[in-house]
């Protein structure tokens, strides 16, 4: 929600990150919500599309999760790791993270990313109904991980995984 008010409010300059410790209102598509809590990192990112030929938005979704992807498998290179299309990625066949790709209004120059990745909330303690769907990456590697590790991983990848989605041909 900041990042969107941030995005229809400043102008579209290069990236911008919105971080938070605590998200209490994380949505997913539709009326979804995100279970967040204290160890989980949420961010969204506002990042230029000027140059993403109009043609390549809808692969943008899947551009953001491979990268989720791509960095958690750096941190637990042997886990079983899966992009559910469009916008979750799983470790262990459960749900680690969510991703919202939006597009504010009026022209805007900017989309707004939204991502929630499980790191140190354990599954142990989401509430009774999702414990046997959802899984952090603390509860694979069985240790704690360093969020700021995983942030930083999750923006280079982004980078990476945002210069190759512009290298490809367009009409």
């Amino acid at each position: 929600t900041r990042a969107m008010a941030l995005a229809d409010q400043s102008p579209a300059e290069g990236p911008l990150l919105v971080l938070t410790e605590r998200q209490t209102h994380g949505r997913g598509r539709g009326q979804n919500a995100w279970w967040s809590a204290p160890g989980a990192l949420t961010f969204s990112l506002l990042l230029p599309i000027d140059d993403l030929p109009k043609e390549h938005l809808p692969r943008f979704s899947l551009t953001v999760g491979l990268a989720i992807c791509q960095a958690i498998e750096g941190l637990a290179p042997l886990a079983d790791l899966a992009l559910k299309w469009p916008n979750d990625v799983y470790l262990e066949g459960r749900k680690l993270s969510g991703i919202l790709v939006e597009v504010p209004g009026r022209g805007a120059a900017r989309a707004v990313i939204g991502v929630g990745i499980n790191v140190n909330n354990s599954a142990s303690t989401a509430p009774a109904e999702l414990q046997a769907k959802c899984v952090a990456v603390c509860d694979v590697l069985e240790e704690t991980v360093d969020v700021n590790a995983v942030l930083i991983a999750c923006l280079q990848q982004l980078e990476h995984q945002w210069s190759q989605l512009l290298m490809l041909p367009h009409r």
